[in-house]
């Protein structure tokens, strides 16, 4: 099933419809809920109509029945009144009221199921409710019940001081809790009211938002319920946060992105401001020069990192559909290690030929990272159409590789040309969107599921011709304009980096970063069918590779931020470490629920890239500044090529080793941490920020 399909509207339409009907009332409530600082009243009040449910039940009506819905609106009803009471004689104590209200009604109704022998289920589905089961009656109440209450939120009975307003905002409150509550359970209204408010508070039209982030939450969760055969009302409270957090980390990006772009730079030579910009954390330095181009986008530096993302799509946009291109071909699961290795051997050479020829100081930067994503397009599309087998296969993603050469660290010196003195808050928004970019593929075959290999392999070729665009048009930034007569590179100079003992420690803890990275990253569709989290070639196991790859995204990012205040060495030692663990636990993992195993992989995910900007930026803050720029490219080329021996002994391995592959990656953190103790050693400074 794809997540297209998974979205069937005679199975989960009557669900979404209550989703939307409880963020009809909810949401706005949830603003109000926020302005007055009572934050958990939704579980009080829901916990008491609850309490008036079971009670019901105990007494023998009928589930579900009018004598069911009455104790439950009068049990809230009374919890309103006695609320507006407490709010008048105590209202500093109001938040702490509510708590003891929620904590007694919560164990008064486990007294009353006591001698139920379903007691324990009826309390399981208090706490996350039955919205898939949800019939035609129930959401006709819901509907009912919502009316009144959107008719006093649009005539402002609920604003109103006094005691009257007090009431009318609690009573409405009970009544659309009551509602909800049946339906979906304590915890989902909990977050249907707080969690896209809460996200949404900041933004220039907060409702709209809300219920935008609201109905994303509810179908994601919904729809990716249908696909693992998850409970449907814990899997919407996990997409509502996951929802919310996006937001929250696109409006972060955005922010931090605008004030790259405004920051206030000289018209003078700011070569020095742009070595410094890179110290503090760009990955490569260099040329570029060129003018801008008229009618750029108010957001260069948006613009790279977006085009980054759909640029590096091709890096792995075979391996997100390997299992229909090996059953196509008829070629082993190792070819893919195969076609990976070609990818990377194509890096490892184009990188050392920028490096060492000085292309990138000859021509803008912006016309070789759009020319680059234009032939890597074109020799991916190649590999879509005409490729039928691995003497065909492999020199295209050869030269697939050849051509992210020019995309991949070119990004990075177009953000220096824009934004020199502030680029190193840029390099965990690139090295972000490196990440997605690998993930994208998985993203792609998981919504076009069932579709041909060649369909998300031509997906990503389609991406990495608008990035060319996008960066054609955006053309070079005002600084790193080329010198005239500058000499050319000596490898004997570059080499001379390695002699600086706060560069070697850095290289050297690149280098182990890199064993597991790009391993892991190709690993990950087997490690997730290993794991009997999905089936071979099913719609949840590119969604959950999806998933484990894109979140290192989010981990670059707070990696980034986390680097401002104790500084990149030991936000990179975190990093090495807790892949480490992760590598060191997984093979134990077996026989664990399948919850845990999905949040050890999310957490490796998210971890195992989160230190790549910083080693880029330790380096450059070692190394001379004349080298700056080949000094890295050299440590790049180095990097890719233990990533080619680490994924073809991990494809080939993997096979007979089972779970205890992630063992074989487990060496590359250890001695990349030992190597980077000088740099995090306690007494040795924040490092680079």
């Amino acid at each position: 099933m794809s997540a297209v399909t998974a979205f069937d509207w005679g199975l989960l339409g009557l669900p979404f419809l209550a989703g939307v009907l409880v963020l009809a009332s909810h949401v706005p409530l949830g603003r109000r809920v926020l302005e007055r600082g009572i934050v958990f009243i939704d579980l009080a009040i829901a916990q008491i109509a609850g309490l008036g449910v079971i009670a019901a039940d105990a007494l023998g009506a009928p589930p579900g029945g009018a004598a069911v819905q009455a104790a439950a609106v009068g049990a809230a009803l009374l919890g309103a009144l006695l609320l507006t009471w407490t709010e008048r004689i105590a209202p500093r104590q109001q938040e702490a009221l509510i708590g003891v209200l929620f904590v007694l009604s919560a164990c008064a109704g486990i007294l009353l199921l006591a001698g139920n022998p379903h007691g324990g289920e009826h309390l399981k589905d208090l706490l996350v409710g039955q919205i898939l089961w949800v019939g035609n009656t129930q959401l006709a109440w819901l509907a009912a019940a919502s009316v009144p209450v959107l008719v006093a939120l649009r005539l402002g009975w609920l604003d109103r001081p006094g005691r009257r307003g007090r009431f009318a905002f609690y009573a409405a409150f009970a009544l659309a809790i009551t509602a909800s509550v049946q339906l979906v359970g304590v915890y989902l209204v909990f977050c249907s009211l707080i969690v896209p408010a809460l996200a949404a508070a900041l933004s220039a039209r907060p409702e709209r938002v809300a219920y935008l982030l609201g109905a994303a939450g509810y179908a994601s969760g919904l729809a990716l319920s249908a696909l693992a055969d998850l409970p449907a009302g814990a899997l919407i409270v996990c997409t509502l946060a996951g929802c919310a957090l996006g937001y929250a980390g696109w409006r972060r990006w955005q922010a931090v992105a605008q004030t790259i772009d405004h920051h206030p730079s000289s018209s003078r030579d700011t070569r020095p401001a742009a070595a410094a910009g890179l110290a503090r954390g760009v990955g490569a330095g260099g040329g570029g020069g060129g003018s801008v181009r008229p009618g750029v986008p108010g957001s260069p530096v948006a613009v790279i990192v977006i085009a980054q993302l759909f640029g590096t799509s091709l890096w792995f946009s075979v391996n997100s559909a390997a299992d229909a291109l090996t059953s196509d071909w008829g070629v082993a699961p190792g070819a893919i290690g195969t076609l990976t290795i070609a990818v990377q051997a194509g890096f490892i050479l184009g990188t050392l030929v920028f490096a060492l020829s000085g292309l990138a100081d000859r021509y803008p930067a912006s016309r070789i990272f759009a020319v680059c994503a234009l032939l890597g397009a074109l020799c991916n599309g190649a590999f879509a159409l005409w490729a039928h087998g691995m003497a065909a296969g492999v020199p295209l993603r050869f030269a697939v590789g050849l051509c992210l050469a020019g995309v991949y660290p070119l990004g990075m010196k177009l953000v220096v040309g824009w934004a020199p003195q502030r680029a190193g808050a840029a390099l965990s928004l690139l090295v972000g969107m490196l990440t997605l970019g690998t993930a994208l593929p998985h993203g792609i075959r998981w919504v076009g599921f069932g579709g041909p290999w060649q369909q998300t392999v031509g997906s990503a070729s389609a991406l990495a011709l608008l990035a060319a665009a996008m960066v054609w048009r955006l053309g070079d930034g005002p600084h790193f304009k080329r010198r005239d007569g500058a000499p050319p590179l000596r490898l004997g100079q570059v080499l001379q980096s390695f002699a600086l003992p706060a560069f070697r420690a850095s290289a050297l803890g690149y280098f182990g970063h890199m064993w597991e990275l790009y391993a892991l990253w190709t690993l990950v569709p087997a490690l997730v069918v290993q794991s009997a989290l999905a089936a071979r070639g099913a719609a949840a196991q590119s969604a959950l590779a999806f998933a484990v790859i894109g979140i290192g995204a989010l981990g670059c990012m707070a990696g980034g931020w986390f680097s401002q205040r104790v500084g990149s060495a030991r936000v990179a030692a975190l990093a090495l470490a807790l892949p480490a663990l992760c590598c060191a636990v997984y093979p134990l993992s077996a026989g664990w629920p399948r919850w845990t195993v999905v949040a050890l992989l999310l957490a490796w995910g998210a971890a195992v890239v989160a230190d790549s900007p910083h080693f880029s930026a330790l380096s450059a803050r070692a190394c001379r500044p004349e080298v700056l720029g080949s000094a890295l490219a050299l440590q790049n080329s180095i990097g890719f090529a233990i990533t080619m021996l680490a994924i073809h002994l991990g494809t080939t391995l993997a096979p007979a080793w089972g779970a205890q592959i992630a063992w074989l990656l487990l060496p590359g953190p250890l001695l990349g941490l030992a190597a980077l103790f000088p740099l995090w050693r306690p007494g040795a400074g924040r490092g680079v920020g």
